[in-house]
């Protein structure tokens, strides 16, 4: 049976990323949270660590798995009041390293799942009239360099279609808006890539980005902001450098 409690739907979560505490946010904040990612095993231990939260296992590339799975969450938890989609494939190769069928991924991963989760839960908004949709971008939101064709080109993607839904959905009391994540966040996979002597003020904090999700979200409809773009004080330089070093990243 729904409870009485608001619901927030957080798609793509895992390593102890944006995901992962956007869950933990809208959790301590009194939400149901809907936690949706295509491995039961990472949700399953994020459903143990997170009171108030229920995991649903999804593919974002599949329209049957994510309309079946936003009717599963209407039903046992409620109607959605916010949706952050946070999936994407971070594909950094050079275009001769990269194929077709990673190409494609990348593009159903960002803008496809975007647009599939953005057809089963905004309509259902825009007949209560409100909710909050809130969408990860990235660095190469902005801008494509080599090792990014495939990656930045879905980013561009998402960002575009934000862009579409927000000005459609704003006068039906929907407030849709896009996260550029400008540098690396701090979390065991993307650390990684880097020295182990590299200093944590040049990450990004997940709990902070989740923070600034949650302040974004609860602005008033005279005020609301459809784009931000964060980035450690630390290294506010030109991202160029991390992509160009990068050579090479699988899916999570």
């Amino acid at each position: 049976m729904p409870s009485d409690k608001k619901v927030c739907v957080v798609v793509g979560l895992g390593n102890k990323g944006i995901g992962d505490h956007c869950a933990k946010q809208w959790a301590a904040e009194g939400f149901a949270v809907a936690m949706l990612a295509r491995r039961a095993e990472v949700l399953a231990e994020l459903e143990k660590e997170i009171p108030g939260s229920r995991a649903f296992p999804c593919d974002v590339t599949d329209q049957a798995q994510v309309e079946a799975t936003v009717k599963r969450i209407a039903a046992e938890l409620g109607p959605v009041d916010v949706c952050i989609y946070n999936a994407g494939l971070g594909m950094f190769k050079s275009f001769e390293e990269t194929s077709f069928e990673e190409f494609e991924q990348c593009w159903r991963c960002g803008p496809a799942g975007l647009y599939l989760f953005a057809k089963a839960i905004l309509p259902g908004m825009a007949s209560r009239g409100g909710g909050v949709f809130g969408v990860t971008g990235a660095t190469a939101s902005w801008r494509g360099v080599p090792k990014t064709p495939a990656f930045a080109s879905a980013k561009f993607g998402v960002r575009a279609l934000a862009q579409a839904l927000a000005k459609d959905y704003a006068p039906k009391g929907i407030h849709i808006f896009h996260c550029i994540i400008d540098g690396v966040v701090n979390q065991p996979r993307t650390k990684a890539w880097f020295p182990a002597d590299k200093p944590d003020d040049e990450f990004l904090s997940p709990a902070t980005i989740a923070k600034h999700y949650w302040d974004i979200a609860a602005q008033e409809k005279s005020c609301w902001t459809f784009e931000s773009n964060v980035c450690p004080a630390a290294r506010m330089f030109d991202m160029l450098t991390i992509y160009s070093s990068r050579v090479g990243c699988t899916r999570p």
